[in-house]
């Protein structure tokens, strides 16, 4: 899954819209498929599960952006813009679900941050 994020944070670099959905489905299918383990280990505070609250967060921040530029949504290849369009309408119907755990980042995402990083230490040693 983690895989999946890197490449999604690398089609944000390069604007490929097409590239983010593509790779945000597989991503969510996995996250579906997984969710029976994620919730014997505890739910959301799982640190298998902070990524994806993260990612979902700043893809919503993304789209926004993407959102208010016009100029470049206009310089879009076709395929590019329906893509954007079909994320802008599943990621907003897909955060729902995830509101306060998105919420709870935003609010202090250093705090997400460092707890990661400390679990990521403990599994390294």
């Amino acid at each position: 899954m983690e895989k999946l994020v890197g490449k999604i944070k690398n089609s944000m670099k390069i604007n490929d819209w097409n590239g983010i959905q593509t790779d945000w489905d597989l991503l969510c299918k996995q996250v579906e498929k997984q969710k029976t383990l994620i919730v014997k280990e505890g739910g959301m505070g799982t640190p298998s599960l902070r990524f994806y609250v993260r990612l979902l967060a700043t893809l919503e921040d993304f789209l926004a952006a993407t959102l208010k530029d016009k100029e470049a949504q206009k310089k879009m290849t076709a395929q590019n813009g329906r893509a954007l369009t079909r994320m802008k309408l599943a990621l907003r119907k897909h955060n729902k679900s995830y509101e306060k755990e998105i919420a709870a980042y935003r609010e202090n995402p250093e705090e997400s941050a460092q707890e990661e990083e400390e679990e990521d230490s403990d599994e390294d040693s």
